[in-house]
Order: structure tokens, then sequence, then C-alpha cells
């Protein structure tokens, strides 16, 4: 029931809040203490737990925010996670002007605080995307969906999801349809 509507196995990772990230580390630890006298009541306890931590999923924030990150990072971030599949997403020079800072010093920070390229975190939000798109169960096909999620081809698209995700996009596809129906 977790997965009907929602990302699945291959969602990426998000960032929780400290608040929501301590209230999940407070209920493992109070769930393991526990130490329930049925296996229905240990079985409840954990249903509970991963329905909080769903819910911390849910209303987390891919991109970091406040002062972990730079302003000028967080504002790319913020930028690519809702243009990645625009054609001007691909102008990194572009983008680097927009945060008012110079593309290697976006490129250094972006890294140094976020764990991944400005190219392949703008990947990553294609690849989602695309995966969002023929989740739908809508009538694109493969290659209309990877245009539409700012692949410049299928075979460009086709590589960035076997990387994201260990699977081709036909079976992301036939794995959505399953869950979805």
């Amino acid at each position: 029931w977790l997965r009907s509507g929602h990302p699945g196995d291959d969602a990426p990772p998000r960032i929780l809040s400290e608040g929501f990230a301590e209230k999940l580390g407070d209920l493992c630890d109070a769930l393991r203490l526990a130490a329930p006298e049925s296996a229905e009541a240990g079985n409840a306890g954990l249903g509970w737990l991963a329905a909080t931590a769903w819910a911390a999923y849910a209303s987390a924030s891919d991109v970091p925010a406040g002062t972990h990150l730079h302003p000028g990072v967080e504002a790319a971030a913020k930028w690519l996670s809702e243009h990645a599949h625009k054609p001007d997403a691909n102008d990194l020079d572009g983008l680097a002007r927009r945060v008012h800072l110079s593309r290697p010093h976006l490129s250094r920070l972006f890294a140094e605080q976020t764990g991944q390229s400005l190219s392949g975190f703008r990947r990553a939000k294609r690849v989602q995307r695309f995966l969002a798109l023929v989740g739908r169960g809508g009538r694109r096909n493969l290659t209309e969906a990877a245009y539409a999620a700012g692949f410049a081809s299928y075979s460009q698209c086709f590589r960035a999801v076997r990387e994201v995700t260990g699977k081709s996009p036909r079976d992301c596809r036939a794995s959505a349809r399953r869950t979805s129906g």
C-alpha cells in the first residue's frame, strides 16, 4: 500500500529535517526496547514505524534547505528540480549566472555540498520525471517520455535510467504498471 501512487524502490533519497530524523530514531529505540510479548504487537509497532517513516519521506525535500547549503547551491538545486526537463537546463553557465556564481565555483560548491555534480543532479531529475511519465500509464511511448523528460535522445535516457535504477526503461515501465494495477 505504501507504493501505490508513490515512488518505489528507485525513488531518490530525501533529506529529513532534524526533528523528523530524531523522532524516527526515538521510535526505533522505543520499539527495540519494548520487546513486545507477541509477534502481533511487534508487527503493529513496525507498521506504525513504517507509516511514520513514509510520512517523513513524503514531506521531506530532495533539496536540503536552510543553513546546510550555500544560497547559490540551494537556488541552483531548486531551479534544476523544477526545470531539468527544459532545454535551458542544459546551459549550466546560464544557471551559474542565474544564481550569481561563476560556473567553476558553483560546480565545486554543488559537488561538495550535495555529493553530486550539477549534471548528475540534472540527470537524476530527468530520470525521476521520465519514471513519473511512464508510470502514469499514459499513452506516451518510451521515446516520447524520454524527450518530455529532457533527454536529447532515447539512448541517452536509456543509459541514465539504467545507471540510476539498474533497470532498463522498459523494465521500469513494466514495474510501474504492475504496482499501480
